[in-house]
């Protein structure tokens, strides 16, 4: 599975995180641990959270909740690694 998410990010990056945030809801119903692996392979990288931040920024409110969920949910499962990097993405909205 993780050779399909090296192929999915090695797409063009803006459309992956659009798509990626876009299917969020849908996924966090049928596939909820992909969508966290998703996002913390997004957090870990300071180009695609650069990005990710700027695309979350222009999003309908109720995706920008589902993204604003997820983030906390995944900074609650291991705050000694995530709480600093969410917390700023979550200041920038």
């Amino acid at each position: 599975m993780f050779g399909i998410i090296h192929l999915i990010e090695s797409f063009d990056k803006e459309k992956y995180l659009v798509e990626l945030i876009n299917s969020l809801p849908e996924m966090l119903e049928t596939a909820k641990e992909w969508a966290i692996i998703l996002n913390k392979r997004i957090l870990n990288s300071e180009t695609y959270r650069s990005e990710y931040s700027k695309i979350r920024v222009n999003t309908d409110y109720k995706i920008k909740m589902v993204v604003v969920d997820l983030l906390n949910d995944i900074k609650l499962d291991n705050p000694k690694r995530f709480e600093n990097i969410v917390n700023r993405l979550l200041s920038k909205l």
